[in-house]
This record gives structure tokens, sequence and C-alpha cells, in this order.
């Protein structure tokens, strides 16, 4: 199975997305800079 990621980068937060081949999204992810950069660890979502 292929899978395919992206990101969508911004200056406070990114999306992070996977889909497979079929286009069903199988991770989709928001990350908040401001916390990941921080040092306070990963944003959970």
């Amino acid at each position: 199975m292929k899978l395919y990621s992206g990101i969508d980068p911004h200056s406070n937060n990114s999306v992070v997305s996977v889909i497979d081949e079929t286009d069903k999204l199988l991770a989709d992810n928001y990350l908040d800079k401001r916390r990941t950069l921080g040092g306070a660890g990963p944003a959970h979502c």
C-alpha cells in the first residue's frame, strides 16, 4: 500500500495529513508550534 503525506506549514502552526492510494484519510494532526518549539513537548491532538 502506498501512503502519501503533506504538511501545511504556517508561522504558528502546521497541519500534517496522511492518505493512502485510495485517498482515504489515515491521519490528520494539528501541531501548535508555540507549544512544540517552546520546550513544552509535542501537542497531542
